[in-house]
């Protein structure tokens, strides 16, 4: 993969996983992902180091 195709984002996908809070990726945790390179689903393995901070509850709209 070229630098440039870097710069422009690459898209991967976790197998198996719904994209919902609950379902974010946890410490020390490993998991399957396709990584769209030239058009090509390519299989990769997700190592997650660590974990950001992710908080729901400011998406939330207050009520007026």
């Amino acid at each position: 993969m070229s630098d440039g195709q870097l710069r422009h984002g690459v898209e991967v996908t976790v197998t198996g996983r719904s994209n919902e809070p609950g379902a974010k990726l946890k410490e020390t945790e490993k998991v399957a992902a396709v990584a769209v390179v030239d058009g090509r689903n390519v299989p990769v393995e997700i190592d997650v180091s660590s974990e950001e901070y992710f908080e729901t509850d400011d998406l939330t709209p207050a009520p007026h």
